[in-house]
């Protein structure tokens, strides 16, 4: 048998095995948060824009703008209750340093407009959104790959 197969044999042999796992775990909310904050870099060019782990932050002159939490999740706007954690933590971020904090999932059949959020103790110049993100840049022509 040849050296190579013999090996490719072995490897699979290993990978069906019970003692190796073969999964692959990805962070879907890291992920969106990257692709979202990608997005916004060239149209936030005259503000300082951050990416963290679990959040964007936009600062204009020194000062948060803006907070962005970006999920991917399903929002089913007759209930909003899917998203519950998001508003409380939202919330939290508006009492603490931001006036502003948006929650961006991505954007459905059941959720195609933006959602202000009335929220306890947020005072009139503070604001919660609920914001659709849609993907149509991914079906322009300018960004299509020819092969």
């Amino acid at each position: 048998m040849d050296k190579h197969l013999c090996a490719a044999t072995k490897l699979i042999e290993l990978l069906q095995s019970n003692t190796f796992s073969t999964t692959l775990d990805l962070d879907l909310d890291s992920s969106f948060t990257k692709l979202v904050y990608h997005r916004m870099i060239p149209k936030n060019n005259d503000k300082t824009v951050i990416c963290h782990q679990d959040k964007i932050e936009v600062k204009q002159e020194g000062k948060k703008d803006l907070t962005i939490f970006a999920r991917w999740q399903d929002v089913d706007t007759s209930t909003l209750y899917e998203v519950d954690h998001s508003i409380e933590k939202a919330g939290k971020t508006i009492s603490n340093s931001c006036n502003r904090v948006y929650l961006v999932f991505p954007k459905s059949d059941n959720f195609k407009k933006h959602i202000n959020i009335l929220h306890t103790g947020i005072k009139e110049d503070e604001q919660i959104k609920l914001v659709p993100y849609s993907f149509s840049f991914c079906s322009n022509r300018s960004n299509k790959i020819s092969a």
